[in-house]
Protein backbone atom coordinates (compact mmCIF):
# COMPACT_ATOMS: atom_id res chain seq x y z
CA UNK A 1 0.00 0.00 0.00
CA UNK A 2 2.80 2.69 0.57
CA UNK A 3 4.33 2.18 -2.41
CA UNK A 4 1.15 2.13 -4.33
CA UNK A 5 0.48 5.68 -2.22
CA UNK A 6 4.26 7.09 -3.39
CA UNK A 7 3.46 6.27 -7.25
CA UNK A 8 0.10 7.62 -6.99
CA UNK A 9 1.63 10.92 -5.27
CA UNK A 10 4.51 11.01 -8.16
CA UNK A 11 2.07 10.58 -10.68
CA UNK A 12 0.27 13.29 -9.27
CA UNK A 13 3.17 15.94 -9.06
CA UNK A 14 4.23 14.82 -12.51
CA UNK A 15 0.94 16.08 -13.97
CA UNK A 16 0.90 19.45 -11.82
CA UNK A 17 5.19 19.85 -13.45
CA UNK A 18 3.19 19.52 -16.83
CA UNK A 19 0.40 22.65 -16.04
CA UNK A 20 3.30 24.77 -14.29
CA UNK A 21 5.59 24.41 -17.23
CA UNK A 22 6.35 27.92 -19.43
CA UNK A 23 8.41 28.26 -22.73
CA UNK A 24 12.14 29.28 -21.78
CA UNK A 25 11.22 32.78 -23.10
CA UNK A 26 8.94 33.66 -21.05
CA UNK A 27 11.08 33.56 -18.11
CA UNK A 28 12.83 36.59 -19.23
CA UNK A 29 12.37 39.08 -21.88
CA UNK A 30 15.31 38.70 -24.54
CA UNK A 31 15.89 40.05 -28.55
CA UNK A 32 15.14 38.34 -30.83
CA UNK A 33 17.95 36.76 -32.97
CA UNK A 34 17.91 35.23 -36.89
CA UNK A 35 19.00 32.42 -35.85
CA UNK A 36 17.21 29.62 -33.54
CA UNK A 37 20.63 28.79 -31.96
CA UNK A 38 20.95 29.65 -28.13
CA UNK A 39 25.21 30.61 -28.55
CA UNK A 40 25.53 32.12 -32.20
CA UNK A 41 24.01 32.66 -35.56
CA UNK A 42 25.86 29.97 -36.68
CA UNK A 43 27.60 31.91 -40.19
CA UNK A 44 30.90 32.63 -41.38
CA UNK A 45 30.44 36.77 -41.59
CA UNK A 46 33.97 37.15 -42.90
CA UNK A 47 36.47 35.09 -45.14
CA UNK A 48 39.88 36.02 -46.48
CA UNK A 49 41.78 33.21 -47.62
CA UNK A 50 44.57 36.19 -49.27
CA UNK A 51 45.47 32.93 -51.51
CA UNK A 52 47.58 33.86 -54.36
CA UNK A 53 46.37 33.44 -57.58
CA UNK A 54 42.92 32.47 -55.81
CA UNK A 55 39.87 33.78 -58.35
CA UNK A 56 38.21 35.99 -56.05
CA UNK A 57 41.28 36.98 -54.12
CA UNK A 58 41.67 40.59 -53.10
CA UNK A 59 44.01 43.07 -54.91
CA UNK A 60 46.59 43.90 -52.65
CA UNK A 61 47.31 47.24 -50.98
CA UNK A 62 50.80 49.05 -51.64
CA UNK A 63 53.32 47.54 -49.18
CA UNK A 64 51.89 44.16 -49.30
CA UNK A 65 53.41 41.50 -51.11
CA UNK A 66 52.99 38.03 -51.51
CA UNK A 67 54.60 35.55 -48.68
CA UNK A 68 57.00 33.01 -49.63
CA UNK A 69 57.59 31.30 -46.10
CA UNK A 70 54.02 29.96 -45.26
CA UNK A 71 53.88 26.58 -43.61
CA UNK A 72 50.37 25.98 -45.59
CA UNK A 73 52.65 26.61 -48.83
CA UNK A 74 51.32 29.52 -51.39
CA UNK A 75 49.17 31.64 -49.64
CA UNK A 76 49.70 34.68 -47.26
CA UNK A 77 50.58 38.51 -47.67
CA UNK A 78 54.11 39.94 -45.90
CA UNK A 79 53.86 43.48 -45.30
CA UNK A 80 57.26 45.54 -46.52
CA UNK A 81 55.80 49.34 -45.06
CA UNK A 82 52.72 50.27 -43.36
CA UNK A 83 49.77 49.94 -45.51
CA UNK A 84 45.88 51.18 -45.87
CA UNK A 85 43.94 47.66 -46.41
CA UNK A 86 40.29 47.52 -45.74
CA UNK A 87 37.40 45.12 -46.58
CA UNK A 88 33.81 45.18 -45.79
CA UNK A 89 32.81 43.45 -42.93
CA UNK A 90 29.55 43.05 -40.65
CA UNK A 91 28.70 45.37 -37.97
CA UNK A 92 29.55 43.59 -34.16
CA UNK A 93 27.31 43.74 -31.07
CA UNK A 94 28.99 43.29 -27.88
CA UNK A 95 26.59 41.31 -26.70
CA UNK A 96 26.73 38.35 -29.18
CA UNK A 97 29.22 35.76 -29.58
CA UNK A 98 32.57 36.38 -31.95
CA UNK A 99 35.13 33.88 -32.83
CA UNK A 100 38.22 35.75 -35.25
CA UNK A 101 40.53 33.09 -36.45
CA UNK A 102 43.79 33.96 -38.52
CA UNK A 103 47.45 33.45 -39.44
CA UNK A 104 49.53 35.53 -37.70
CA UNK A 105 53.49 36.22 -39.06
CA UNK A 106 55.53 37.99 -36.05
CA UNK A 107 57.11 40.53 -37.89
CA UNK A 108 61.38 40.89 -38.68
CA UNK A 109 61.62 43.99 -36.63
CA UNK A 110 60.42 44.59 -33.06
CA UNK A 111 57.32 46.60 -33.02
CA UNK A 112 53.87 47.37 -31.85
CA UNK A 113 51.57 45.95 -34.21
CA UNK A 114 47.83 46.98 -35.13
CA UNK A 115 46.69 43.86 -36.79
CA UNK A 116 42.65 44.17 -36.86
CA UNK A 117 40.62 47.07 -36.16
CA UNK A 118 37.18 48.03 -36.76
CA UNK A 119 36.82 51.31 -34.47
CA UNK A 120 34.85 54.59 -34.74
CA UNK A 121 34.75 57.31 -33.12
CA UNK A 122 31.51 58.62 -31.79
CA UNK A 123 30.25 61.48 -29.14
CA UNK A 124 32.65 62.84 -26.71
CA UNK A 125 35.60 61.95 -29.04
CA UNK A 126 34.93 58.15 -27.25
CA UNK A 127 35.87 55.14 -29.75
CA UNK A 128 33.75 52.11 -30.09
CA UNK A 129 34.90 48.86 -31.51
CA UNK A 130 37.47 45.95 -31.38
CA UNK A 131 40.90 45.80 -32.11
CA UNK A 132 43.81 43.09 -31.66
CA UNK A 133 47.06 44.22 -31.61
CA UNK A 134 50.68 42.87 -30.26
CA UNK A 135 53.96 44.91 -28.45
CA UNK A 136 56.95 44.75 -28.47
CA UNK A 137 57.95 41.88 -26.47
CA UNK A 138 54.93 39.91 -28.66
CA UNK A 139 52.34 39.81 -26.30
CA UNK A 140 48.55 40.09 -27.82
CA UNK A 141 45.57 42.01 -27.02
CA UNK A 142 41.96 41.87 -27.75
CA UNK A 143 39.97 44.91 -26.50
CA UNK A 144 36.53 45.64 -27.02
CA UNK A 145 35.11 48.93 -26.25
CA UNK A 146 31.40 50.05 -26.18
CA UNK A 147 29.45 53.71 -27.41
CA UNK A 148 29.68 55.12 -23.70
CA UNK A 149 34.08 54.59 -23.59
CA UNK A 150 34.31 51.16 -21.54
CA UNK A 151 36.54 48.55 -22.32
CA UNK A 152 37.16 45.38 -22.21
CA UNK A 153 40.54 43.15 -22.75
CA UNK A 154 41.73 40.14 -23.30
CA UNK A 155 45.85 39.84 -23.47
CA UNK A 156 48.03 37.34 -24.43
CA UNK A 157 51.46 38.04 -21.72
CA UNK A 158 54.71 37.95 -22.86
CA UNK A 159 55.21 34.87 -20.47
CA UNK A 160 53.19 33.51 -23.06
CA UNK A 161 54.02 35.31 -26.04
CA UNK A 162 53.89 34.53 -29.48
CA UNK A 163 57.00 33.56 -31.09
CA UNK A 164 59.44 35.50 -33.02
CA UNK A 165 59.96 35.63 -36.89
CA UNK A 166 57.51 32.88 -37.42
CA UNK A 167 53.80 31.98 -38.98
CA UNK A 168 51.41 31.29 -35.58
CA UNK A 169 47.58 30.41 -35.86
CA UNK A 170 45.64 32.93 -33.64
CA UNK A 171 42.06 32.36 -32.49
CA UNK A 172 40.34 34.85 -30.40
CA UNK A 173 37.00 34.04 -28.90
CA UNK A 174 34.26 36.30 -27.20
CA UNK A 175 31.84 34.89 -25.67
CA UNK A 176 29.34 37.57 -25.25
CA UNK A 177 29.32 38.16 -21.78
CA UNK A 178 30.54 41.31 -22.00
CA UNK A 179 33.65 40.92 -19.95
CA UNK A 180 36.97 40.54 -19.67
CA UNK A 181 36.54 37.18 -18.70
CA UNK A 182 34.23 36.21 -21.68
CA UNK A 183 37.62 36.53 -23.72
CA UNK A 184 39.92 33.80 -23.98
CA UNK A 185 42.76 33.63 -26.90
CA UNK A 186 44.31 30.60 -28.45
CA UNK A 187 48.10 30.50 -30.04
CA UNK A 188 48.78 26.90 -32.65
CA UNK A 189 45.51 25.38 -30.84
CA UNK A 190 46.80 26.28 -27.47
CA UNK A 191 44.73 28.11 -24.53
CA UNK A 192 47.41 30.26 -22.36
CA UNK A 193 46.02 31.89 -19.01
CA UNK A 194 44.81 35.78 -20.12
CA UNK A 195 46.35 38.73 -18.03
CA UNK A 196 44.13 41.22 -16.86
CA UNK A 197 44.57 43.46 -13.82
CA UNK A 198 40.72 44.52 -13.13
CA UNK A 199 37.24 42.94 -14.27
CA UNK A 200 35.80 45.11 -16.67
CA UNK A 201 32.54 45.58 -18.33
CA UNK A 202 31.05 46.89 -20.96
CA UNK A 203 27.31 47.53 -22.15
CA UNK A 204 25.23 45.65 -24.73
CA UNK A 205 25.95 47.75 -28.00
CA UNK A 206 26.27 47.87 -31.76
CA UNK A 207 29.64 48.81 -31.78
CA UNK A 208 31.61 50.37 -35.24
CA UNK A 209 30.07 49.72 -38.34
CA UNK A 210 32.68 50.93 -40.94
CA UNK A 211 35.16 48.62 -42.48
CA UNK A 212 37.86 46.62 -41.12
CA UNK A 213 41.13 47.84 -41.47
CA UNK A 214 43.80 44.97 -42.16
CA UNK A 215 47.31 45.32 -40.74
CA UNK A 216 47.28 48.80 -40.17
CA UNK A 217 50.71 48.92 -38.51
CA UNK A 218 52.19 45.86 -39.34
CA UNK A 219 55.64 46.52 -41.29
CA UNK A 220 57.74 43.07 -41.78
CA UNK A 221 54.58 40.79 -40.54
CA UNK A 222 52.16 38.74 -42.36
CA UNK A 223 48.49 37.48 -42.55
CA UNK A 224 46.61 34.68 -43.82
CA UNK A 225 42.96 33.12 -43.77
CA UNK A 226 40.95 35.60 -41.52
Amino acid sequence: EEWQSLRESRAMLQRELKEWKTPAEAWWPVRERESKSPVSNDKLALFLPLTKGAPDGPELPKGAEWAEDHPNGDRGVRLTDEVEWQVDAPQIRSDEPLTISFWLRTPDLVANTEILEQTEKIDDDKTTGWTITTNVANALTFSMSDRRGNTIRGVLPDNEALRPHEWQHICVRYSGGQSNSSISILANGRAAALRNSTQSLIEADDLASLPLKLAARMPTAGLSDL
